[in-house]
């Protein structure tokens, strides 16, 4: 069931990192009908996605700058974005991370 299909308030999602894996999933939730911000500390590469310029092969530029364009996905790498703990249904941490 996506998000419109849902009644209630739009359900809010965080992708934390916007590489190869958490920028197609916040496509994706995006695309299914949730309000995403999709969460990076590199500026350049929030100011690439906001113009809807895609790096990741899988991600083309036209499906999201669509997205930008309407609102549905909205790149930031302001640190505020990805602490909504309170205002957000669901967060997603893709990251890189050292496993010990």
């Amino acid at each position: 069931m996506t998000a419109a299909a849902r009644s209630g308030p739009t359900q809010r999602v965080v992708v934390v990192g916007q590489g190869y894996v958490g920028l197609p999933l916040a496509v994706r939730a995006a695309e299914q009908g949730y309000e995403v911000v999709g969460y990076d500390l590199d500026k350049a590469r929030i100011e690439m996605l906001a113009a809807g310029s895609s790096y990741v092969e899988d991600v083309a530029d036209a499906r999201l700058a669509s997205l930008v364009a309407r609102g549905a996905l909205r790149p930031s790498s302001d640190r505020g974005s990805g602490r909504l703990r309170h205002r957000c249904h669901l967060r997603a941490h893709a990251v890189e991370g050292r496993v010990a």
